[in-house]
């Protein structure tokens, strides 16, 4: 993979994207192409051989924001694997959390909340699992829903969660409406941002692809002129980036080799500005998807009561 693959894998995984359409319910190439800056028929035909070499399955998630919910990430560190492994085995047991995301010697948890003592409660379950505080990352936003589902919108979204290429046929066979039915629906649920879609990525997969995880504070008084160094240093190693007005910003970096991680911490510390830099291995990506499958689940049997 070169360094375009991983632009557009990072767009592609770790940015919430729209389904394409009902019938294309990929990445959309054009949305990607336009974000940046690259003709459609060569992401397309990127995003096909990642999708070979990377992409285990696809599923359709519901916009948190038609539960009130956010997410948000929150990073812990381990000095000892087996409190990492016993942390992992409690988060996902946890209704809260969305996906946890295990590095070397840290975790990075996403966390769903809808009021600031819900998020409170949820920041102090991980206090206990962790051997320092947890540190908040970033908040991941999306757009506002103005349409309300009905319970057949839900029943189509709970057909599509673990498998969004599944034929339209197929689902209109399973929720007992016809094809016509099924497109209408989703195409409305599409255009109105009510569900996404969610490559689950396989890091094993690809042995050449190292992905690391930048972690680094700064002295807020040089905050953007460190910032702007470290991003055009960086550009064509970023998948993903997390860069806020004030705390900890995070990268999520590729390498081709071992050594490489090593190489930039040596070069984020040296930065004026950066005053401490965690940098660790990714090992896997546990996705969470029972806490999903309860609000859908919840939201059917709400509605069908009414």
């Amino acid at each position: 993979m070169d360094a375009l693959d991983i632009k557009i894998l990072g767009k592609m995984c770790f940015e919430y994207q729209a389904l394409a359409s009902c019938e294309m319910r990929r990445p959309s190439p054009y949305g990607i192409a336009r974000s940046i800056g690259l003709d459609v028929k060569t992401v397309r035909g990127r995003i096909k051989r990642i999708e070979g070499e990377l992409i285990k399955r696809y599923e359709v998630m519901p916009n948190l924001s038609i539960f009130g919910l956010k997410l948000s990430g929150y990073a812990l560190f381990f000095k000892d694997p087996g409190l990492k492994k016993k942390a992992i085995v409690r988060l996902n047991l946890l209704e809260e959390v969305q996906a946890v995301y295990e590095f070397m010697n840290s975790l990075l948890v996403h966390l769903m909340w809808s009021a600031s003592e819900d998020l409170e409660r949820r920041v102090a379950l991980l206090r206990e699992l962790g051997e320092t505080d947890p540190i908040k990352v970033y908040d991941l936003r999306t757009e506002p829903v103005k349409a309300r589902l009905s319970p057949l919108d839900w029943e189509i979204i709970k057909c599509l969660r673990r498998d969004a290429l599944k034929s339209t046929k197929s689902v209109a066979e399973e929720v007992g409406v016809t094809a016509r039915t099924v497109k209408n629906r989703l195409e409305r649920m599409i255009e109105e941002n009510a569900v996404f879609m969610l490559p689950v990525l396989d890091t094993e997969r690809v042995s050449n692809l190292l992905l690391y995880w930048t972690l680094f504070f700064l002295d807020e008084e040089k905050r953007n002129q460190a910032v702007d160094q470290i991003v055009q240093a960086f550009q064509d190693r970023i998948v993903f980036q997390a860069i806020h007005t004030e705390g900890a910003v995070s990268l999520l970096l590729y390498a081709t080799e071992m050594g490489e991680p090593e190489g930039t911490y040596n070069r984020l510390v040296a930065v004026d500005g950066v005053s401490s830099v965690h940098v660790d291995f990714l090992r896997e990506i546990h996705y969470c998807p029972a806490c999903i499958d309860r609000l859908v689940d919840e939201q059917i049997s709400m509605l069908e009561k009414r």
